[in-house]
């Protein structure tokens, strides 16, 4: 997976938080993606979500990790503070 790269490295549009799940089908994971936002546009939030229990070997990549199933109360919580930071 290639994320465009500009000089600015900004993301082609507003993203303030992304959200994604460990598991996703493709050729990258969850953890992946995560990775290449952060090392592309390291000012964009990271939610992780899943079922399993997180083992990566960088546990500080993800702002925030959300068990699953998750309340969607808690989501927009956790988004909101985030985006305070």
């Amino acid at each position: 997976c290639k994320l465009p790269r500009g000089d600015d490295r900004q993301p082609p549009t507003q993203v303030d938080v992304l959200m994604t799940d460990i598991r996703m089908r493709g050729s990258i994971d969850g953890v992946q993606l995560a990775s290449l936002v952060r090392s592309t546009w390291p000012q964009i939030k990271i939610i992780v979500a899943s079922a399993y229990t997180p083992d990566w070997p960088a546990p500080g990549m993800a702002l925030t990790f959300i068990g699953k199933p998750y309340d969607p109360n808690r989501v927009v919580e956790r988004i909101r503070e985030l985006l305070k930071k």
